[in-house]
């Protein structure tokens, strides 16, 4: 049984810096980028405006780091450590699970949920697309723990593959917009079908990291290993990243 907030593995290290580096290695510098940019923010280091997604700056004056920065800011208060545990536990158990640390895939499917997040915001106005990536992670997480039970602060248990949806439900009674969460769920549910579902039905990986992208991370992609052996497929890219786990088929 997986504890919401409880479940999360304990910061039993022996100093901060082990705790940092014990982390998979996207998930740590996001964090570390997340924590970096709310400092600013919270100090008026740097104004808000310079990190958003401002679309008309985006492309008339190619400001292109706000398809990055406007996805650290993970807003303050309670709602910004509740989002910090999200990353850390689904981000991580993510990139250490699934993907079995390899962060080029892992940065690769954070960059493609990412890109259908900056699609639709666009057409929507949305300025900040951190809260859906978070979801999107939450629901990755969740597709790949089809039978684990989940605890939501001890109030409400219920089946993994169900808790991003009650986050959707939470986020309705509590009188917000459930938008992001629905958004972040739409890009996840993307990643998952090209991902899972069409190599299963059709024998087709269509979505993986390409050869171009293990470059820039310094990396050999795997077909290029000299003697290295064909990896078997499964729910993620089409390789076993996983840890045996088979999602669940709706």
């Amino acid at each position: 049984n997986a504890e919401y907030m409880g479940g999360l593995t304990p910061f039993a290290m022996t100093t901060p810096q082990d705790f940092f580096y014990s982390m998979p290695f996207v998930t740590r510098y996001y964090i570390a980028g997340a924590l970096t940019t709310t400092l600013m923010l919270a100090t008026g280091m740097t104004a808000g405006s310079t990190w958003i997604l401002d679309y008309h700056l985006l492309f008339n004056k190619f400001q292109i780091w706000r398809l990055l920065t406007n996805q650290l800011i993970l807003g303050s208060g309670f709602p910004f450590l509740i989002r910090l545990l999200h990353l850390y536990k689904y981000g991580g158990e993510l990139e250490r699970g699934s993907f079995r640390e390899n962060s080029v895939e892992y940065s690769f499917a954070l960059a493609f949920c990412m890109l259908i997040e900056t699609v639709v915001g666009y057409f929507m106005g949305m300025r900040v697309l951190s809260f859906a990536t978070i979801h999107m992670m939450m629901y990755l997480w969740a597709r790949n723990h089809p039978n684990d039970q989940v605890s939501i602060m001890g109030l409400l248990t219920l089946k993994a593959p169900y808790l991003p949806w009650a986050f959707v439900v939470l986020t309705v009674i509590m009188g917000g917009d459930p938008i992001m969460d629905l958004l972040g769920i739409f890009a996840g549910h993307c990643y998952w079908f090209l991902t899972d579902v069409l190599p299963k039905t059709h024998g087709t990986t269509p979505l993986r990291a390409p050869a171009i992208w293990y470059t820039l991370w310094g990396e050999r992609p795997p077909s290029a290993t000299p003697g290295a052996a064909q990896r078997p497929t499964n729910m993620f890219g089409g390789h076993d990243w996983g840890r045996g786990r088979t999602l669940r088929q709706d």
